[in-house]
């Protein structure tokens, strides 16, 4: 009778919660829970499956009264709080949950509950991985080199087709910029040419070292193999001491080089990080042959420097930028575009004055009123890189004569430290000479034109002066309709260092017989200046006024040659002040400009051919 008393308060209490609705769910039901996938990176989607079958009988759950699933993140911080799974059919109930763009690395745990209409029910458990953004997380740490691509892929698959279409793997892409074909693909890999190694033809062995590839031409397609996919190369730009240790290998691949350790090879596939300046910089400041040779403002220095008046905004002592801070990526394409080049990946342009880049200056926000008024038609770059070549670059490239240059060859060159830039009107569009067409003469300079730079002192306000490096080269052309001829630049720098030879295998390369006529002729070309920008507040670390203008003691400007560029009088001075007063002495640029433009507010058509209606003048 003691025991019977002991067990009343239960079973009255059992009997209240079954008179309130209350009942107690048998664990009848099995919960498998399942993720498409082992790993994700931060902003990925995981899609959580949980399979429910009977215990008894193994016969799949298709009529619930409830199925939700619970999240948590490496810390036990709960992120999905008993959601609501879709119920797909044949027992599988679904979830899809976007991690978060800076969700933690490490383990995350799930939990899903499947009760069905009869109170039955179950609980499955289930886990992720979320890899460190841009990489180098937990899941990481097992990978082996001989999974290599396609351990990256698993993961990543996405971003292997994002990298498949973007211009650093195709090397060509829309040009909407060139006024030449514009509606074209173009690119290295198929019809640009320019005046370093003209173009790619012939040559892939010593072009493709830069390619961001494993060693095989990039096909153009939508739907591209796994073969395909798994050319493209992570780690050139996911890991810097790959990169700088990567090679051309004796079957065609690049890759480490040959005898390499297993457990640097290891290292290589599990230590990975966003793009570091070194990584960008082994092939962008060696282009051309050698560190500085082309671009003229991009050199090995910028790696490592700490030097503000070399480079104020990658110098570690101050900016310490990586390259992507302006040349930003979206689904692996890039932002920016020069004056030579033809491909345009990303739509949008890299801008000094933005509000997350100096935006003070995004409506002119300079001290001096003057500097404000100029930077409508001028750009940023032209007072703020007043010289180029801080690490000697090639001003000059003469094909006709080869030097021995380690086991292979190079043409002659000559180069140049601390320039003058070249000033020119830019419109931001370019008529690029593309392989095949006629070459255009310019009487002025004497050479065939590889850029044409479009714009002029007329215009709108995307018309500016911007600063130039100029090189002229001396190479083929076919004389037969005065095509450039792409000669075959693994002749001349790996066999034979012959000029013939090259030109002759170059003929045969572009389809024509290789016993036509050719001549060698001279070639420009303009480059447009974005980096080594200094300090602005140190000495020389910006152009002055009479850098470019009459000095107030008299004397012409030494950097530009503004008469030249569109800025001569339409007139005599005794005929242009006439039209207000009688013939006056010119006082000088400081002076007169300031009366006449500051003070009176006239429109630079009143002495000019030209007119500046943002400025608010007065017309003739």
């Amino acid at each position: 009778m003691k025991k019977a008393y002991r067990l009343l308060p239960l079973l009255v209490i059992g009997m209240l919660l079954a008179s309130a609705g209350v009942a107690f769910a048998a664990v009848t039901i099995n919960v498998t829970t399942t993720t498409d996938k082992a790993s994700y990176a931060p902003g990925e989607v995981v899609a959580v499956n949980a399979l429910a079958k009977y215990i008894s009988g193994g016969a799949p759950v298709t009529t619930v009264k409830s199925a939700t699933i619970t999240i948590k993140n490496p810390s036990g911080t709960t992120v999905v709080n008993g959601a609501t799974m879709t119920n797909a059919g044949s027992g599988n109930f679904k979830y899809n949950y976007t991690t978060a763009s800076n969700a933690p690395a490490g383990n995350w745990t799930i939990s899903a509950v499947i009760t069905d209409t009869k109170r039955g029910t179950g609980t499955g458990a289930g886990a992720f991985a979320v890899a460190t953004g841009g990489g180098g997380g937990t899941t990481h740490s097992a990978l082996l080199w001989s999974g290599y691509p396609s351990n990256c892929r698993g993961c990543h698959a996405s971003q292997f087709s994002a990298m498949y279409g973007a211009l650093h793997y195709q090397w060509q892409s829309a040009a909407p910029d060139n006024t030449n074909k514009p509606g074209t693909q173009q690119g290295k890999m198929t019809n640009a040419m320019n005046a370093y190694c003209i173009n790619i033809l012939g040559n892939w062995t010593t072009c493709g070292k830069c390619h961001t590839g494993r060693g095989a031409l990039p096909v153009v397609t939508g739907s591209p193999t796994t073969t395909q996919l798994d050319n493209i190369d992570c780690l050139v730009c996911h890991n810097e001491a790959y990169q700088l240790a990567r090679v051309r290998l004796t079957d065609g691949t690049m890759g480490p080089p040959a005898g390499t350790a297993q457990a640097t090879l290891d290292g290589y596939v599990r230590n990975i990080a966003k793009p570091t300046r070194a990584n960008c910089l082994k092939c962008h400041a060696y282009a051309g042959g050698g560190d500085a040779v082309k671009r003229g403002d991009i050199s090995a220095v910028q790696g490592t420097t700490s030097d503000g008046n070399f480079d104020v905004h990658m110098a570690t002592s101050r900016g310490n930028l990586k390259c992507q801070a302006c040349h930003a990526f979206v689904n692996h394409k890039v932002t920016g575009k020069g004056s030579d080049l033809e491909s345009t990946d990303a739509a949008s342009e890299v801008k000094c004055a933005t509000t997350l880049c100096h935006p003070t200056r995004v409506n002119g926000g300079h001290a001096t009123t003057a500097i404000n008024s100029h930077i409508a038609h001028v750009a940023c770059q032209t007072c703020h890189i007043p010289v180029y070549g801080k690490v000697a670059t090639e001003v000059s490239r003469d094909w006709r004569t080869s030097v021995v240059n380690g086991t292979g060859w190079k043409p002659e060159e000559v180069k140049g430290s601390n320039l003058t830039p070249t000033y020119k009107w830019w419109n931001r569009k370019t008529f690029n000479y593309l392989k095949g067409d006629a070459a255009t003469l310019n009487a002025t300079t004497g050479a065939y034109e590889m850029e044409k730079l479009q714009g002029g002192v007329t215009g709108d306000t995307t018309n500016k002066i911007y600063p130039f490096k100029y090189k002229v080269a001396y190479q083929p052309m076919r004389t037969t309709g005065s095509i450039l001829v792409a000669l075959d630049t693994n002749e001349y720098l790996n066999v034979s260092g012959g000029y013939a030879a090259a030109v002759t295998k170059g003929m045969f390369n572009m389809g024509f017989a290789t016993t036509d006529p050719y001549t060698t002729v001279k070639t420009d070309t303009y480059q447009l200046l974005n980096h080594t920008i200094p300090d602005a507040q140190s000495t020389g670390g910006t152009l002055v006024c009479a850098s470019c203008h009459e000095a107030s003691t008299g004397g012409a400007g030494t950097k530009m040659a503004l008469k030249t560029m569109g800025y001569a009088m339409k007139a005599p001075l005794a005929t242009i002040c006439t039209q207000c007063h009688g013939s006056r002495n010119w006082k000088g640029y400081a002076s007169g400009h300031s009366g006449h433009v500051t003070s009176r507010k006239f429109d630079c058509s009143w002495c000019h051919n030209f007119s500046r209606p943002e400025r608010g003048g007065t017309l003739p």
